[in-house]
């Protein structure tokens, strides 16, 4: 009983100096990002813009490297990851990836930090206006968007079209400098009722969702040359609780590469034979990444 109790507060110490220096992280370089970022925006001279950018780069960079020092002083996590492919920093990607955890975005930075572009995700509009954070992402160009739900696109269809209008000008903000675009295709994180709400037909995974990530790769078509169809696994737990106290023994993240050609590009809402190619695309994707998920959870 004593020795569970000091293993407890052992977890707990750990959380706590792993939550302390990632808020000291955010915050301190954050606000120089934020400095910058402001500095990119209001100075004359494209020259001076590009310059203020690079530290922007750079500072996301840094702060990404300063995480998984934290992570490396403090957790017991074993990372997995080797990639045989050649990656750039100077290419636009698109990542797809299964989600189960708010530690995805986590793992996924620390995986491909410098590797690729910075890693960019679709955001509400109204989320701009989150203080600091979402104030840092709203000027460092994360594609916003303004997002009708099933009902409200029920209660008025045109709501529909004004959602692939604004995904498609959330796109193109994103030609300036290359990026790198996460799409979690399932739409949520993966769980047992969702599981059963949504029919899934795979063990590990919600069905994919194709029509936003489609849109995004015709779009972008001139820049996004490969995707990145990444599969992450945890071997034990998959909360953010369970990452900082060190309750998740193993993160697994594997990845392939599709180099994408002209039958990846089209109209999903237009083109129905297009539409259906590009399902059956993501649903062939889906079907290979439950087994490697099996396969992972056997090796474990």
């Amino acid at each position: 009983m004593h020795w569970s109790g000091n293993i407890k507060m052992i977890k707990i110490a750990r959380a706590a100096m792993v939550a302390i220096c990632m808020c000291l992280n955010i915050s301190i370089l954050g606000t120089i990002f934020l400095i910058c970022t402001l500095f990119k925006y209001i100075m004359p001279g494209s020259r001076i813009r590009r310059f203020f950018f690079f530290c922007t780069e750079q500072l996301y960079h840094l702060w990404v490297d300063v995480n998984s020092i934290i992570y490396a002083t403090f957790l017991p996590t074993k990372w997995n990851f080797e990639f045989d492919q050649e990656l750039s920093p100077t290419t636009w990607y698109a990542i797809i990836a299964n989600h189960s955890s708010g530690v995805d975005i986590l793992a996924l930075q620390k995986v491909f930090n410098r590797k690729i572009p910075h890693l960019k995700f679709f955001m509400k509009d109204s989320l701009k206006w989150v203080p600091f954070v979402g104030i840092i992402c709203y000027l460092s160009d994360y594609p916003l968007i303004k997002r009708y739900n099933a009902s409200q696109i029920r209660k008025n269809p045109k709501n529909k079209l004004k959602n692939v209008n604004s995904l498609k000008s959330a796109c193109k903000r994103l030609k300036k400098n290359p990026v790198t675009i996460i799409n979690f295709l399932e739409g949520a994180r993966f769980n047992e009722t969702r599981k059963k709400l949504k029919k899934s037909p795979y063990k590990n995974l919600l069905p994919p969702q194709a029509a936003g990530t489609s849109i995004v790769l015709n779009e972008l078509k001139d820049e996004i040359t490969q995707v990145l169809d990444v599969t992450i696994n945890y071997s034990k737990g998959a909360t953010l609780v369970d990452f900082i106290t060190g309750n998740i023994p193993e993160i697994t993240v594997k990845l392939e590469t599709i180099d994408l050609n002209s039958s990846w590009h089209g109209e999903f809402y237009e083109d129905k034979v297009f539409r259906q190619t590009i399902v059956a695309k993501f649903q062939n994707l889906w079907q290979q990444k439950d087994k490697l998920i099996n396969q992972m959870f056997e090796q474990t």
